[in-house]
């Protein structure tokens, strides 16, 4: 009877460290999203982008409102793509393939150069033109019905997903159908970012709190829903105020970004998940903030683990 009860609660041990591994990565992972996604991306334009406000949105247009926030063009200005019959462009940054595809309704394309890739579709693709390089690791879709698209590859291994909105009867929903390999789903959490997790759990993908801006840097309401298979941001930007184009951005990080969080991260964070888990903080944000903590060595002497842990994966 010992041994089946030891055996019963090794088995139940594995489990919960497992759960909370996952949370751990989690939260690793969700904090490299916000030190990836660029801060300054929301500071005042020195110029405002000068489009028509017509149906429709050319490349050139695309490429006049990115120039308005000068830290995406930033965040991939050394990124080197190639490009085929099939790819607007291809590259392969820390560990990560993306393949951005010339025909919009073919779905990008990311993921482990030798692992799991997930296939997303990018919103109202039907209505894009083909894709054209704007600038480094950039490519724009012109679109006919008021918005149009922007894939672009980071240096950090992620891939940014964006929409210019040039007039208020332009969508408000923007679709991203995604495929996931042998199942799974996709999951918004409580603080509005989003996970891709595999059919066992495993986490795939993680995708940072969604941004809109105006012409005049004026935050926009947006926010993510899924039914599972569907990440959806909605963009309120047709009320009184907003100066058109409007940017939004959805930023994704891929599977070996994430396999280093674990490898970097993962243990320190179980622990502070698991301290939390037993002294009866069982929520999901209790045992997140406690992984963040653990993870990052605690806050006394926290930039200077965030900084190290820059460095770390800036040599990857």
């Amino acid at each position: 009877m010992r041994l089946n009860l030891h055996s019963t609660f090794q088995q139940t041990v594995c489990s919960k460290v497992t759960a909370l591994r996952l949370v751990s990565a989690t939260v690793a992972a969700t904090m490299l999203i916000s030190i990836a996604t660029p801060i300054a991306a929301f500071a005042a334009t020195e110029t405002e982008p000068n489009t028509d406000n017509s149906p429709n949105v050319s490349t050139s247009e695309v490429a006049e409102a990115l120039s308005g926030i000068p830290a995406i063009a930033a965040a991939s200005d050394t990124v080197k793509a190639t490009s085929d019959a099939d790819s607007a462009a291809q590259t392969t940054v820390a560990g990560t393939i993306v393949d951005i595809p010339k025909d919009a309704s073919e779905g990008v394309t990311f993921g482990s150069e030798d692992g799991t890739k997930l296939d997303v579709e990018l919103p109202n693709a039907d209505a894009a033109s083909d894709g054209k390089q704007i600038a480094p690791g950039i490519v724009a879709y012109a679109a006919g019905n008021g918005s149009a698209n922007a894939v672009q590859a980071t240096e950090e291994g992620g891939v940014r997903m964006l929409t210019v909105i040039d007039n208020p009867n332009a969508p408000t929903t923007y679709d991203y159908k995604v495929t996931v390999p042998n199942g799974g789903k996709v999951i918004v959490n409580e603080d509005g970012s989003a996970l891709v997790v595999g059919l066992d759990g495993t986490v795939i993908s993680a995708v940072s709190q969604p941004w809109a801006k105006d012409a005049n840097d004026t935050p926009i309401k947006t926010y993510f829903t899924t039914d599972g298979q569907t990440l959806t941001q909605h963009v309120i930007h047709n009320v009184a105020g907003v100066v058109y184009p409007v940017t939004a951005d959805p930023f994704w990080l891929s599977l070996p970004v994430l396999y280093w969080v674990i490898q970097r991260c993962g243990g320190l964070g179980v622990l502070g998940a698991v301290g939390a888990y037993l002294s009866g903080s069982r929520s999901w944000w209790a045992m997140s903030g406690a992984a963040a903590v653990n993870c990052m060595g605690g806050f006394v002497g926290g930039t200077h683990r965030l900084k190290q842990l820059l460095v770390w994966y800036r040599k990857i």
